[in-house]
């Protein structure tokens, strides 16, 4: 899940990093609540009243998820290439890598640049695209008990239906009236055009860009462009 906090202050604003996936203790659960909940959490350990929230794919989720839980603690709200009513058709292939990502040992005695050459070759199959393998690979990691994978991917392997494929609306009348923008690739089919209206009766302030040659993946595709987007949203 990539997720940020923007803390607005007096003096403008200031970046503090959200733990990243699997930073944290595991636990068996994982659903968008859940994860708004350690948003709303974090935001009380470090006094922040009010922040701009951002988040991408699964992260984006989590953000809309916490803006209609406590939508007091929401200054902007950036959801990048998700939607809180579409599925991509892309997201079918998302259990068959977690359950390789799951069941795959490395050997031991590898280092970590032959450990991820040989887990790509385990996931190159289910996953073509070398971006997505790469940054599968940046969750792999070595302790004194050998390789594992940073992330939770036993619970994610087990929640992903229906608490991470789908996306629940907290309550039938839920809406968060602050200022939202999605920002999705124009490649991607995670945010579709036609669900602009459906998504503004969740997010009525929403506002929809869509960066040219971008996937799914649009801060790695389109960086410059991307920032181009981003930076005046969260500066405003």
């Amino acid at each position: 899940m990539d997720c940020s906090v923007q803390k607005q202050t007096g003096k403008g604003s200031e970046k503090l990093s959200v733990p990243k996936q699997g930073g944290n203790p595991h636990t068996p659960d994982i659903s968008y609540p859940l994860l708004a909940e350690d948003l709303i959490y974090f935001l009380e350990k470090h006094n922040i009243p009010k922040a701009v929230l951002m988040g991408h794919s699964m992260g984006g989720r989590a953000v809309m998820a916490t803006a209609l839980m406590e939508p007091s603690v929401v200054e902007k709200l950036l959801v990048l290439d998700i939607s809180p009513y579409g599925v991509s058709n892309s997201i079918s292939s998302l259990p068959i890598f977690v359950e390789i990502m799951r069941k795959v040992q490395v050997p031991s005695h590898l280092n970590i640049v032959e450990a991820r050459t040989y887990v790509d070759n385990l996931l190159l199959p289910a996953v073509p695209e070398r971006g997505i393998r790469q940054f599968l690979l940046t969750n792999l990691i070595r302790d004194e008990e050998g390789y594992k994978w940073r992330v939770n991917i036993n619970a994610i392997a087990e929640n992903f239906n229906p608490h991470i494929s789908t996306f629940p609306v907290i309550k039938r009348d839920s809406y968060f009236e602050g200022e939202t923008a999605f920002v999705a690739g124009a490649l991607s089919d995670y945010v579709r055009p036609e669900e602009e209206e459906i998504i503004q009766d969740v997010f009525p302030l929403a506002t929809f860009h869509y960066i040219e040659g971008a996937g799914h993946w649009l801060h790695a595709d389109k960086p410059a462009e991307f920032l181009d987007v981003i930076i005046p949203m969260i500066q405003e």
